[in-house]
């Protein structure tokens, strides 16, 4: 009943080795490593992270997973994959269940449960993906059905569906005499159990059809085992009944492995869509805006209300009150962008979004903003300051042996972002320094955003400057917007001046 491999997240020809990708190094600076840990919860319940991490080059694999992501954001779609996610899950607790459990007879029947809720689980997903828009969600339905129109398959559901009903007819009898439990044939005894479910009815409290079923399943599963009494009683039951408890027992052999690695797989990978798409429902119902991003086949950028995915999440339910969406133009010939402005005014926020962008692109996902345009990069660098960084070597010599190795790898499909370098050396030295550094990359066409407080930076030809803005009415107040404008000095002059009294009318005042 084995399927050919195809991958929701690849096509037909996933990577070797892309499950064990590593965290790149630009994800701590860009925060993308906070975002990934929402989005894989702790345990990583299915190895998510390294997915998270694996950018991709292949335009048609890119198209694939938008496509499959607009399905995802559809209701109808959604609800399809949160119940085959629901059922898969019951069938690995069942299985789970099957290991904890010290009696044959109860290990046959949970493993019998587990084959029933697959056959059901699978054709609810071939039935629900038939209307699906995306290429890859309807080769996923296409194959499902090809498995449960397979003679392995009608034999599964025949045998389960056979036992399920002669087990459902079983009848018996507990008996309690004192201390002693004994188990016998049913002779039409009230059903004193049913009795007492009816007594206390009136007190319960109705949930929802889907949220009771699924509290039955976690009862089911938590009680499956540990009760010795349960397990003799069940003992007791089979012995009463050898013919079908032998069945049961010859199923789970012929059955051993029923789940279908093409069934495994897409299980574990439509989570990264299910859990991407809770992120974006949750901030859009905030009112941050996400979007397909248009993947351009050259350099340039269109962004439009871009904001930090990873300063959105923190900021919840207030995410439209705290965050500020910025905007962003670049030609194909800008590939230099200077960030300048007053401390704690968004330049370096502003940075990692671009980061963000292009990271989040590249893995096919949609980005934060309202409207984006870009090219994938094959690479992404950044140099951010880090504390627990040059304590042997010293500041400057570790700025330049990490810049060394950007401008060694950088290509023309490169994003570089710096934050602040050459921080630790004089003004002169570190103008001089940069403007190397900007020199280079510039030379090798990789988009660098440079972040800096040098306005001598930002006078640099060819360069795009941009400016974290203040409230005019009040300098010290920032407005964390970010403009394309001449890089001056003033905004920032005036914030320091008026934070340290030192302002025309302040120093006025005490003159007189």
């Amino acid at each position: 009943m084995t399927s050919a491999p195809y991958s929701i997240l690849f096509g037909s020809s996933r990577p070797d080795g892309v499950d064990a990708t590593p965290e790149p190094d630009y994800f701590r600076d860009l925060r993308l490593d906070q975002v990934v840990a929402v989005l894989t919860g702790s345990p990583d319940q299915f190895r998510l992270a390294s997915l998270y991490h694996a950018m991709l080059d292949d335009p048609a694999t890119l198209r694939l997973r938008q496509d499959v992501f607009d399905d995802v954001a559809d209701g109808g779609t959604r609800a399809t994959l949160d119940r085959f996610s629901a059922g898969m899950a019951s069938i690995h607790n069942a299985l789970r269940a099957v290991a904890s459990l010290q009696v044959q007879a109860q290990q046959d029947r949970w493993h019998l449960n587990a084959a029933a809720t697959y056959c059901a689980t699978l054709h609810a997903l071939a039935d629900g993906l038939s209307t699906a828009s995306s290429e890859g969600l309807r080769e996923i339905g296409r194959r499902v059905r090809d498995i449960t129109e397979s003679t392995d398959f009608h034999r599964l559901e025949q045998e389960s569906a056979r036992l399920e009903d002669d087990l459902g007819a079983l009848r018996y009898g507990v008996y309690l005499q004192g201390g002693k439990i004994t188990v016998g044939g049913y002779d039409g005894e009230p059903d004193y159990g049913e009795q007492v479910v009816a007594l206390f009815a009136r007190f319960r409290q109705e949930a929802p059809v889907a949220d009771r079923e699924e509290q039955q399943r976690q009862r089911r599963v938590k009680y499956a085992g540990g009760d010795p009494v349960r397990e003799r009683i069940v003992g007791l039951v089979a012995r009463l009944h050898p013919q079908l408890f032998a069945d049961l027992a010859a199923f789970r052999t012929q059955h051993p492995d029923f789940l279908d690695p093409l069934v495994s797989l897409f299980y574990r990978e439509i989570q990264f869509y299910l859990r991407y798409d809770d992120l974006r429902r949750r901030l859009e119902r905030a009112g941050m805006p996400m979007v397909r991003p248009e993947l351009r086949d050259g350099p340039g950028l269109e962004a439009q209300d871009v904001y930090d995915l990873a300063l959105a999440n923190v900021a919840g339910d207030r995410a439209a009150d705290a965050i500020v969406g910025n905007d962003l133009s670049l030609t194909p010939d800008e590939r230099r962008v200077v960030i300048t402005g007053p401390n704690q005014g968004g330049k370096t926020t502003f940075s990692r979004t671009i980061g963000q962008l292009h990271h989040l692109a590249a893995l096919g996902c949609p980005v934060p903003g309202r409207a984006v345009s870009l090219a994938v990069p094959d690479r992404i660098f950044t140099h951010y300051e880090r504390e627990e960084l040059g304590h042997r070597t010293g500041k400057l010599e570790d700025d330049l042996l990490r810049l060394q190795a950007i401008l060694e790898h950088a290509t023309r499909d490169s994003v570089v972002i710096l934050n602040e370098i050459f921080a630790s050396t004089t003004t002169a030295d570190a103008v001089e320094l940069a403007r190397g550094v900007l020199g280079r990359l510039e030379a090798g066409e990789a988009l660098c955003v440079c972040v800096t407080f040098l306005d001598e930076i930002a006078q640099l030809p060819h360069t795009v400057t941009l400016v974290a803005q203040v409230d005019p009415d009040d300098v010290a107040r920032r407005t964390f917007r970010v403009i394309r404008a001449a890089a001056d000095g003033r905004a920032y002059a005036t914030a320091l001046a008026a934070k340290h009294g030192l302002t025309y009318d302040d120093v006025k005042r005490r003159v007189r």
